[in-house]
This record gives structure tokens, C-alpha cells and sequence, in this order.
């Protein structure tokens, strides 16, 4: 009996640890309105992850434009600070979580994910640019 509480104890910890170690870092739309408006504000890259024609169509002001299908091609066009914070968001949040571990196995330390994504964003009436 001993061994099989010790053993469900090291099942517990572990899966524990996994889920912990696979949380997004979130970034809230509030917080992002707040960090466009701050005339201080800290650098950041704001990244849209989705294709170059759902961009066109609609996107939040001042994002970069980088496929998740391309990204790992062009980091190139990351900040070279990889402390530096990235919010990445998509349509609903698969192209993110994509992005995100490509950019956290890059070394990147600051990586967040916009919650409710695009989806979201439009849900909150908030605005949007388009080219």
C-alpha cells in the first residue's frame, strides 16, 4: 500500500508538472489597449500569425504579419532581443500555440498569447486596421 501511495504521489507531481509547463502566458485585450495607449511603453512585437490575406482584411494596429507556416524561415524579422515581449494571436488560438512553442524553442522568454485571439478582439468591438 505504501508503494502504491508513494507511486500515485510521483504520478500526481508529474502530470502536475507537465500541465504547469504547458500553460499559455496570457496577455488580455485590456492589457494590450493599455500597452498601445502608454506613451512609455516597454518594446514589444505584436504578432499575427495568420495569412498574409486575412491580415489584409483586418488587423490590430502597429502587428507584424508573419505566418505560423513561415516563421520559423523568418525569424529574422523577430526583435534580435529575445527578452523582449511577443504577443502573438491568430484567428482562434491554433496558429498561435503553434507560434508560440517555435518561438519559446527559439529561446524566446517573453512570449504571450492574446486571449480570445482575433475572434475575440472583433467580439469586444475593438479596432481594426486593413490594407
Amino acid at each position: 500500500m505504501k508503494r502504491f501511495n508513494f507511486m500515485l504521489a510521483i504520478v500526481l507531481v508529474l502530470t502536475s508538472l507537465y500541465a504547469n509547463a504547458n500553460e499559455r502566458a496570457t496577455f488580455t485585450q485590456p492589457q494590450l489597449v493599455s500597452l498601445q495607449a502608454a506613451p512609455l511603453a516597454p518594446a514589444y512585437t505584436l504578432l499575427d500569425v495568420r495569412s498574409a490575406k486575412e491580415y489584409q482584411a483586418g488587423h490590430i494596429k502597429g502587428a507584424l504579419n508573419i505566418s505560423h507556416s513561415t516563421l520559423g524561415e523568418q525569424l529574422n524579422l523577430m526583435p534580435q532581443d529575445k527578452d523582449q515581449m511577443v504577443i502573438v494571436y491568430c484567428r482562434s488560438g491554433r496558429r498561435a500555440g503553434i507560434a508560440e512553442q517555435l518561438l519559446k524553442a527559439k529561446g524566446y522568454t517573453q512570449v504571450k498569447h492574446l486571449s480570445g485571439d482575433m475572434n475575440g478582439w472583433l467580439e469586444s468591438n475593438l479596432p481594426v486596421e486593413s490594407h
